[in-house]
């Protein structure tokens, strides 16, 4: 005759529902997180295309003079054997090698000048962030000054929002 004995091996159901319950929120809080730290790194990215701007356009301002940010700009890509024109750097050209690392179908722009006569840094970073998301998010944005020969440099977030310090180049 069988034996209906019950066994005491393996897993209940409900002991492998709740298992997978908190592997899944486990998974979800990892995926989080790691979002959050890619836009970190992108970000980093951001600062470091305008610590580049920063330095080419410091180290050109010692030989050369600029009357316009667009002229600054275009510096840039000469320091790297790039073309540019009307002060717009695209990922295509990688001026200096750099790209915008929040790139999508819109945003094209690794740095961009900004035609004004800004008196100080609180309306140069208005208008740099006035620009818009959608075209100018992770780029390098460059802008006159009232003083010739004078630069802001801002890095932009995937916001369209300041990111870092302002750097300023001049002669």
């Amino acid at each position: 005759m069988y034996s209906f004995r019950k066994s005491k091996k393996g897993f209940t159901l409900i002991e492998l529902m709740v298992v997978v319950a908190i592997i899944g929120v486990l998974a979800l809080l990892g995926l989080r997180l790691f979002l959050l730290q890619q836009i970190r790194a992108k970000n980093s990215i951001c600062k470091a295309n305008a610590a580049t701007v920063h330095t080419i356009i410091q180290g050109n301002l010692a030989d050369f003079a600029y009357s316009t940010a667009e002229l600054a700009v275009n510096s840039v890509g000469d320091a790297s054997g790039t073309a540019l024109d009307n002060g717009d750097g695209t990922n295509g050209e990688r001026p200096a090698g750099m790209k915008n690392p929040h790139l999508t179908d819109t945003v094209d722009f690794v740095v961009k000048s900004v035609d004004g006569d800004y008196a100080n840094t609180t309306a140069f970073i208005s208008a740099a962030e006035g620009l818009g998301v959608d075209d100018y998010a992770g780029a390098v944005v460059v802008g006159d000054t009232s003083i010739g020969n004078k630069f802001y440099i801002v890095p932009l977030d995937d916001k369209g929002k300041k990111l870092g310090e302002v750097y300023i180049a001049q002669k």
